[in-house]
């Protein structure tokens, strides 16, 4: 369990951005102290405020919008993931197929799209058969 979800409910709304902002003018200070090759902030401590506090307002005002705007590209990245992943499953076991005898068993994948239909066709069904195996006791 996350250790801010322990906490979440024990402080309030006004508490939790105070801290928010006293974590960024830290975070904002090591940048600007171990990163300064990357990032240059100027104005010592009052520039740090600065920043952290505009930092902590976007990331209150405008993060979650700008969530929501980029939930298809999450959604397309995470199917591309999956399909990759899935891919070099698929993969992984025709080359270890190639290894055994011929006259007993032999797998080929046909074309690109067969590249992408079959890997999800066996993940989706590795999927649905945890859901399956699952069902009764204690998930993994």
């Amino acid at each position: 369990m996350p250790l801010a979800h322990l906490y979440k409910h024990a402080m309030s709304l006004p508490l939790r951005i105070t801290l928010r902002l006293v974590l960024t003018i830290a975070l904002v200070w090591a940048m600007q102290r171990y990163l300064g090759r990357y990032v240059v902030i100027t104005g010592g401590l009052p520039g740090w405020i600065v920043i952290a506090a505009l930092l902590t307002l976007m990331n209150l005002l405008v993060r979650p919008v700008l969530s929501v705007i980029a939930l298809p590209l999450h959604i397309l990245a995470s199917l591309l993931a999956l399909v990759i992943v899935n891919g070099l499953f698929t993969a992984l076991v025709v080359w270890m197929a190639g290894y055994l005898e011929p006259n007993l068993v032999t797998i080929a994948i046909v074309g690109f799209p067969g590249w992408i239909v079959v890997p999800m066709v066996l993940g989706a069904g590795n999927w649905v058969m945890k859901l399956i195996t699952e069902i009764g006791g204690e998930s993994a």
